[in-house]
């Protein structure tokens, strides 16, 4: 069982919300502390003594009252979101960082083509020789013709299959 588990179990057997901080609580005449009840009850849920410095008391209560069990179970859906979609992006990276690897030297080498000499072709483009293949280029696309596949490799991954 995990923390967030652990603290979801707790969160959903505690008295529902909303907490807020009531007063002060006294004692045979004298003020101990401020308490946190739920709701518009007057059942209190905690007392929280003056032991330390000035305040310190009522930013405690109010902290405990903020902690309900509604907001603790909201911050535990919003981890769990976050470490989804954190899983899903190194999901992504990982495919990303696979076709770089089974493709890299080739992009590598089809970048330097670009930029090494080729020759013109008739209709104002460009051709280039890469690996025994000329790929030709029109004027307006200087990119070279690449069917090594990476480009559908990059393109599904980026697609991010169970993203909205």
């Amino acid at each position: 069982m995990s923390d967030l588990d652990a603290l979801e179990a707790r969160a959903e057997k505690a008295t529902p919300g909303p907490y807020s901080v009531e007063g002060r609580l006294t004692v045979i005449g004298e003020p101990v502390g401020p308490f946190v009840v739920i709701g518009g009850d007057s059942a209190a849920v905690a007392e929280v003594h003056d032991d330390g410095a000035p305040g310190e008391a009522e930013a405690n209560a109010a902290y405990i009252a903020a902690c309900d069990p509604q907001a603790i179970l909201a911050l535990i859906a919003r981890v769990r979101e976050a470490e989804a979609r954190v899983e899903r992006s190194e999901a992504r990276e990982g495919v990303l960082r696979e076709a770089l690897a089974d493709y890299g030297e080739h992009t590598r080498e089809c970048a330097r083509a670009y930029f090494e000499a080729g020759e013109p072709t008739p209709d104002g483009g460009y051709r280039q020789l890469i690996r025994g293949v000329w790929y030709e280029t029109k004027p307006v696309d200087r990119t070279p013709k690449c069917d090594c596949g990476l480009g559908a490799a990059l393109a599904s991954a980026e697609k991010g299959e169970g993203d909205a």
